[in-house]
């Protein structure tokens, strides 16, 4: 392969890289907090103090 082929790659590879932590980082200050919130209060509601998940899904 010649560096122009490999420079490109890995300016590919790395925008991919920055793509998925951008949605992790994304993911992680707004989808995560409230799926934990929904888990404790369905544990606490439950009368034997755990969930199931596989059957909650």
């Amino acid at each position: 392969m010649n560096p122009e082929t490999l420079m490109t790659v890995a300016i590919v590879v790395f925008v991919l890289m920055l793509v998925g932590l951008a949605l992790t980082v994304f993911e992680f200050r707004h989808g995560a907090p409230q799926e934990q919130i929904e888990d404790e209060e369905k544990i606490i509601d439950s009368p034997h103090r755990h969930v199931n998940t596989e059957l909650t899904k």
